[in-house]
């Protein structure tokens, strides 16, 4: 008899323990359905993660269209925003609580996202162009201040070919694409000599007529660099900004007579793009997409597809012995983009 009321007990206990643990997964809303958004810069990446982690909602578009959605919700909808968790390169989910801040509005992300990997931002550069530019007006490494002041000059006047025509430099749109405003933040925060510049700084006569210069000289496109790649020879661009992750496999990957074509400039000092995954503060936030910040498989697939990420082998297109800074190497205050994107709003129209 004691031996059956010890069974009996055991299975009460089994019981009460599985009972208590669908409570506690009822309040962490761990439904199997965990809805992530990820940038477009993420895309392989994410749709890598997707075919991986079994019922995982992704979703892929470009980040000024994920922040333009969540300013404009309601405080009525925080609690639900549609999404658990954001992977896009930062400052952008600051981005939207500051603008959120600015019409009253509660914030969508708890503070601090956590960052799963890295990459340098890079120039990619036709390499006969660069080496005229090296040897003429930049006079050494070609960086953001010198194509700024020489672009939409023609070539043949800095010393290259009449037939390549003018000095035609591109990125993203900084408005819409995460990658687009960080290349402009690194080449505002080396046009000012560091990225402790001001806001106001952003609106002074000097700065404008160089960023416009830099802008009319080659029209923002979806991914100026695989332009440049896939209608070689023709010059579409002559350089482009870009993160490492972006053009590095990329490049590594093309023909051979493209790969000699083309270089990565990584101007000093080195500024990163880093992903990170913000979580939404809502009550309803199924926890099992902070198991993505928590665990490796994100951070795997990240790195797989070009991204820096501590304890992952480089993908091929990484370079090797690239020495990252502590931070990203552009400004810590988000509002310095937003108003970085009001600047460039103001010179191109």
């Amino acid at each position: 008899m004691k031996t059956v009321g010890a069974i009996v007990a055991a299975v009460v206990m089994v019981v009460a323990a599985v009972l208590i643990r669908a409570d506690i997964d009822d309040a962490r809303n761990t439904d199997g359905n965990a809805r992530l958004v990820c940038a477009t810069e993420l895309e392989e990446a994410c749709s890598q993660l997707d075919d991986a982690v079994g019922e995982l909602d992704v979703t892929v578009e470009a980040a000024g269209e994920t922040a333009e959605r969540l300013v404009a919700l309601p405080d009525s909808e925080v609690d639900d925003p549609g999404i658990d968790g954001w992977l896009v390169p930062g400052p952008w989910p600051q981005i939207v609580d500051i603008l959120r801040g600015q019409q009253q509005s509660q914030p969508v992300f708890e503070e601090s996202p956590t960052t799963l990997a890295r990459s340098p931002l890079v120039i990619v550069m036709r390499k006969d162009r660069g080496r005229v530019l090296e040897q003429g007006p930049c006079a050494g490494a070609v960086a953001w201040p010198c194509l700024g002041d020489v672009a939409g000059d023609e070539w043949d006047e800095l010393g290259g070919e009449a037939s390549w025509g003018s000095v035609k430099v591109a990125h993203t749109d900084p408005t819409t694409s995460a990658t687009g405003l960080l290349v402009l933040a690194q080449a505002a925060s080396e046009f000012f000599g560091g990225p402790g510049y001001s806001r106001a700084e952003l609106q002074t006569d000097e700065f404008l007529a160089w960023l416009e210069r830099l802008e009319d000289s080659g029209a923002p496109a979806a991914s100026p660099f695989e332009e440049m790649l896939s209608k070689f020879p023709t010059a579409v661009y002559d350089a482009a900004g870009a993160s490492e992750a972006e053009a590095g496999p990329v490049l590594a990957e093309a023909a051979p007579d493209r790969r000699d074509a083309f270089t990565l400039l990584y101007p000093e000092p080195v500024t990163t793009a880093d992903v990170v995954l913000a979580l939404t503060t809502s009550d309803d936030r199924d926890e099992d997409i902070a198991d993505l910040a928590a665990g490796g498989r994100a951070r795997q697939e990240l790195a797989e597809t070009g991204w820096r990420v501590d304890g992952q082998d480089l993908a091929e297109g990484v370079r090797k012995r690239i020495q990252l800074p502590a931070g990203t190497g552009l400004p810590t205050d988000a509002g310095v983009f937003i108003a970085l994107q009001d600047s460039w709003r103001q010179v191109t129209g």
